[in-house]
């Protein structure tokens, strides 16, 4: 049983590979991320964030200044990526990471893994020979994914066994092991809950329908499929506007797709948080036609502004989204088949959707920092 430390004895240490970079003495980090962090640091002394940098994205919209003195960040080389050269390439970087790695260890007590990764994998390894330290793994996939790329799948595998530490996924799984526990990712405040309610009090589902993608602009995330999509329905009545969040490799194709479209199509690239709950407020529908998920966070937040998910039926998405209740379910294996079209295409009226974005509204509160920093509190440092 690890030891439980009073607050003002807490130091915490996450090991991660988010995206981070320094300029001009400032550190900046992926601001989806930060938010988590910033939650976190009423419960610790001070916080040591270990990253990649990656000063290519200081133009980023979606990354935020680290201001708050208590977290410190430790900035890796970046390694990882498609070719076999960038896998190579981890390989020989390894060395680094791990006294890198072992040297923060050392100087902490809590230690908070962000998986599935290269950093984390490392910590979870040490973990074996670090027994009166505190230890959480967060499973970000996935945890069913079956089959799962195979570095994912032996972290999975070595996190079902992990049983001296707290491990957190993804949904609600039957037989899953008792240190494994089933958490929410958090992305909405107090503030934000309020707000949500009254933009959905106040929003019109009358049509034209204004549709939006919030995510990096790629096949895995399904985005050729809503571009086949609107491809199809071009003449549609029922369609407002198309608004494409992000960046990626199909950039380029959704560009294209906006200057010959008849729909208006807005490709914003990055967008800060306030811009893409704008987007989100503005919009009826969220398109998320995924390969795999574990649960991204967009759909709670689409959910909180109102914008009704039709997503892919991967992971646990099931589990907080019924199709034709408070959401649209999609079928991996029918949207070639033109499904995510005929979805679109079929919309429901406007009293029956006000209805379901009011229901999907409900499951936001699970995804609130204070619910999240509580469990944490009771659960992982074993608060009372």
């Amino acid at each position: 049983m690890p030891e439980i430390l009073p607050e003002n004895r807490r130091r915490l240490l996450i090991v991660s590979d988010t995206a981070m970079f320094e300029t001009g003495g400032q550190g900046h980090a992926l601001g989806s991320v930060l938010r988590e962090i910033n939650s976190l640091l009423p419960l610790f002394s001070h916080v040591t964030w270990i990253g990649f940098n990656k000063p290519e994205y200081r133009e980023n919209a979606s990354f935020s200044q680290v201001l708050n003195p208590k977290i410190r960040l430790v900035l890796l080389s970046k390694s990882g990526g498609d070719l076999f050269s960038d896998k190579l390439a981890v390989l020989f970087r390894s060395p680094g990471m791990f006294v890198r790695i072992v040297a923060e260890m050392l100087r902490h007590n809590v230690i908070y893994t962000r998986a599935p990764s290269s950093p984390a994998f490392i910590a979870t390894m040490l973990s074996l020979f670090f027994s009166k330290k505190i230890f959480w793994h967060k499973y970000a996939g996935n945890w069913v994914q079956n089959p799962a790329p195979r570095f994912f799948a032996f972290q999975r595998t070595i996190l079902k066994r992990a049983y001296a530490s707290k491990v957190t996924i993804n949904g609600y799984w039957q037989g899953q092991p008792n240190h494994c526990l089933s958490f929410e990712n958090p992305c909405l405040d107090q503030k934000q809950l309020f707000k949500g309610k009254q933009i959905i009090a106040l929003k019109s589902y009358a049509t034209p329908f204004h549709f939006c993608f919030v995510g990096r602009l790629e096949e895995a995330k399904g985005v050729h499929w809503i571009l086949d999509a609107f491809r199809t329905l071009d003449s549609a009545p029922n369609i407002g506007s198309l608004h494409l969040v992000g960046d990626g490799p199909l950039k380029q194709q959704c560009e294209q797709l906006a200057n010959t479209s008849s729909i208006p199509i807005h490709v914003h690239g990055f967008l800060g948080q306030a811009q893409v709950e704008e987007v989100l407020a503005q919009s009826h529908i969220l398109l998320l036609p995924s390969a795999a998920e574990g649960f991204p966070k967009v759909v709670a937040e689409a959910a909180n502004f109102g914008c009704i998910p039709m997503v892919t039926d991967v992971s646990c998405i099931n589990q907080y989204i019924r199709h034709g209740q408070n959401g649209f379910l999609l079928q991996a294996n029918l949207l070639p088949n033109g499904q995510l079209a005929a979805m679109i295409a079929q919309l429901p009226e406007a009293y029956l959707l006000k209805s379901m974005a009011e229901q999907v509204n409900k499951i936001c509160a699970a995804f609130t920092y204070e619910h999240f920093v509580n469990r944490v509190a009771c659960e992982i440092l074993g608060e009372n």
